[in-house]
């Protein structure tokens, strides 16, 4: 007879149903936001989110990790492991003159991992995949009674639900696939004000490009033992490069009013179906030493060739991306009596320079992060908590810096399912 874990069933079941839309509103308060498919989401989870975003070479029969699906393998027979992840920040966007600073808290990403047999392993769950949320606005006055305003603003973002796939080759090497579904909307309002003593005019467009298509990932990795103290896991990842089928919807109007006589004009209202962005291909490379279950440190490399991504309507060039990424986590005794000896301590660090350039200067972002694994004992639950300072841009050049104080809390379950009962 099989016996299932019930109340940890039914706190799954529970936690999906309140999550799925939540994920998908997921938001950002970059200006940067503005340009291309947004901001691009990280693709690691919550312990590996303390240790800079280090993921490509992590494997862990305690954790999902979706950055390089062929991981999973290394879940235990009758494991199932849900992870769930909060996070609330505290933004700060200044330019040479001017600051502000917002805040917000959202539920990001939702994995589940678990063992189809031994040499097989498999997961799935709801990230985000790009974020755009953003409003600037821009004024001149010309002369003493004529004023311009122009604002601009965008919301909306791109989602991945993703099924991940792993299998053993061989006893020490895996391969895997995350077969993905993008999907989304993003939505941008840009709008002139012309204002002049009693007569003013407003343009006001509106555009909203909603993307969906299928996307696939893939990585493989070699573990091994160097000695009786040292093992090593190499792991690479490989994007492919993905046309995303768009439909597009523009609608813009003008208000004049002329000497208090208001008129209202249609400008554009059109809709197709028959388009499409290009999403570049990536590759990924990371390596990971291990000294018993002490200590974990590594580093990855991403390379992602934006080059290649095409926008609706916009000649705007992007850069390729590079991000360097190390990491690390230290256990005193994971077997100790004592609890505080069983805490994972958790640093990073990263480099990024992004997608965006203006003029000659590429935005670049870099960030810090430290955190701690806490497990719950008789329970197989470990809390995550994370926190992470970074940076993006520069106020040179009439650009804007942001800085970002994050806090990361991290839910990772793991119950053992399908466990046979014996009668003696």
């Amino acid at each position: 007879m099989l016996k299932i874990n019930k109340y940890f069933l039914i706190a799954f079941v529970l936690i999906i149903s309140i999550i799925g839309e939540t994920i998908a509103q997921n938001s950002t308060s970059s200006p940067y936001s503005r340009y291309g498919i947004g901001e691009i989401s990280s693709k690691s989870f919550g312990r590996d989110k303390a240790m800079g975003g280090l993921s490509i070479a992590m494997r862990s029969s305690l954790y999902v990790n979706p950055s390089n699906p062929a991981s999973l393998s290394a879940i235990k027979p009758n494991s199932f492991i849900f992870e769930l992840s909060i996070q609330n920040s505290v933004n700060k966007f200044s330019t040479s003159s001017l600051s502000h600073s917002s805040s917000d808290a959202n539920i990001k990403y939702m994995g589940v991992g678990f063992p189809v047999t031994k040499w097989w392993g498999a997961g799935f769950g709801l990230k985000p995949f790009s974020s755009v949320g953003y409003k600037v606005i821009e004024t001149q006055n010309i002369g003493d009674d004529v004023e311009i305003r122009n604002t601009y603003e965008g919301s909306g973002g791109l989602n991945q639900f993703y099924f991940a796939n792993s299998v053993k080759l061989f006893n020490k090497l895996s391969i895997g696939a995350n077969f993905s579904y993008i999907f989304g909307s993003i939505d941008r309002l840009s709008q002139t004000a012309l204002n002049e003593g009693l007569n003013y005019s407003v343009i006001t467009a509106r555009d909203r490009v909603t993307l969906r298509d299928m996307y696939i990932n893939m990585g493989i990795q070699y573990h091994g033992k160097i000695n009786k103290k040292y093992s090593f896991v190499i792991g690479a990842t490989y994007d492919n490069k993905t046309d995303l089928k768009a439909r597009v919807s523009k609608f813009a109007t003008n208000i004049m009013s002329v000497n208090s006589t208001l008129f209202l004009d249609t400008i554009v209202d059109t809709y197709s179906e028959n388009n499409s962005i290009t999403l570049p291909s990536s590759m990924g490379l990371g390596f990971v030493l291990k000294n018993n279950n002490k200590l974990t440190a590594g580093f990855d490399y991403i390379n992602t060739n934006w080059s290649d991504l095409k926008m609706l309507d916009s000649d705007r060039k992007f850069e390729n991306l590079n991000s360097y990424i190390v990491g690390l986590e230290y256990i005193p005794n994971h077997i100790s009596n004592k609890y505080f000896n069983t805490v994972r301590y958790r640093f990073g660090a990263y480099f990024t320079n992004t997608y965006l350039k203006f003029d000659s200067e590429q935005i670049n972002e870099y960030g810090v992060s430290c955190g701690f694994g806490l497990p719950i004992k008789k329970s197989g639950a470990i809390v995550n908590l994370g926190f992470e300072y970074k940076q993006k841009g520069t106020v040179e050049n009439n650009l804007i810096k942001e800085e970002y104080f994050i806090f990361h809390f991290n839910l990772s379950l793991h119950s053992i399912w399908f466990v046979k009962r014996k009668f003696y």
